[in-house]
């Protein structure tokens, strides 16, 4: 017997009930989200097909930070290439008052070397040595050579003082320049006579002591070495010491004579001869002087 709940005519009548055995069509809702679904798909594929090539999204635009990190890396590669292009650099800065040098050379004997040849000018007071060694292995260098000194015969002499460092180029020389008006004008007084042997100053040279203090005492201000030279007779040391004596008695006669500017007195013995060789009386006498130098 038939279920009265049941009404079968009803069921077939349904909105969206199969009809018979014929499948169900979708209804509105049912095709247009079918629609969007394959749109999405539609979309996504060329998403991921034509926007890399775009370089919007994917490797181009990481590739693009990428290069910038690489140009810095190179940039830096070359930075280290040019400091290194520089080599192991001295510098050397002479003057009328002393020499000083620093900067690096490749071993400790170079260093020694330098500094051996700085003391066979000045004394070792005058000598400043901040060199040091390289830490990685070479043989040749740099000297920045510079400066500037009235005196010629130092001049000379500093100019050719580092040829033939071991491994050594050398930029430029100290320059030998004009006096100022009053060191001309004392070097070219009269010279200051001494007794044969000895530091006494004979009475003849007072005029020229004399002369000497008007014009210091005019250039008050001027810091002035003097310095005493003798030839080349005799024991070196001996020398030495007499003409560091000379020089000394030359200041102290010319505080007598009211003197206020700071001069320091040198002795450098036969280490800077005017005359070289002095084999005649002649140059014997040109190199025994003292001079006066502005530091």
């Amino acid at each position: 017997m038939a279920d009265p709940t049941h009404d079968e005519e009803a069921e077939r009548r349904r909105p969206g009930a199969p009809t018979g055995g014929a499948p169900a069509l979708a209804d509105d809702g049912d095709v247009a989200f079918g629609a969007m679904a394959g749109t999405a798909v539609l979309i996504a594929l060329l998403v991921a097909v034509f926007l890399p090539q775009l370089g919007i999204i994917g490797g181009d635009t990481a590739g693009s930070h990428s290069e910038d990190k690489v140009v810095e890396v190179d940039d830096l590669e070359v930075d280290e290439t040019a400091s290194a292009e520089v080599g192991v650099v001295a510098d050397v800065t002479a003057s009328q008052g002393g020499i000083t040098l620093n900067g690096t050379v490749p071993s400790q004997a170079v260093a020694d070397d330098m500094e051996a040849r700085a003391l066979s000018l000045f004394a070792p007071d005058r000598v400043t040595n901040n060199l040091t060694i390289a830490d990685d292995e070479t043989s040749s260098f740099t000297i920045n050579y510079t400066g500037q000194v009235t005196d010629p015969v130092l001049g000379a002499r500093l100019q050719g003082l580092f040829a033939g460092v071991a491994g050594a180029t050398i930029e430029s020389t100290p320059e030998i320049v004009e006096p100022g008006a009053a060191e001309a004008a004392l070097n070219a007084l009269e010279p200051i006579e001494f007794a044969s042997g000895s530091a006494d100053i004979v009475g003849e040279s007072a005029v020229i002591l004399d002369e000497a203090a008007e014009i210091l005492n005019g250039e008050p201000g001027l810091a002035l070495e003097v310095s005493g030279h003798t030839d080349s007779t005799g024991d070196d040391a001996a020398n030495l010491a007499l003409s560091e004596a000379r020089a000394a008695a030359v200041v102290q006669a010319l505080q007598e004579r009211g003197v206020t500017n700071d001069l320091t007195p040198r002795g450098y013995g036969e280490t800077r001869l005017k005359e070289d060789p002095d084999e005649t009386p002649e140059q014997q006498q040109a190199n025994r002087r003292i001079e006066f130098r502005v530091l």
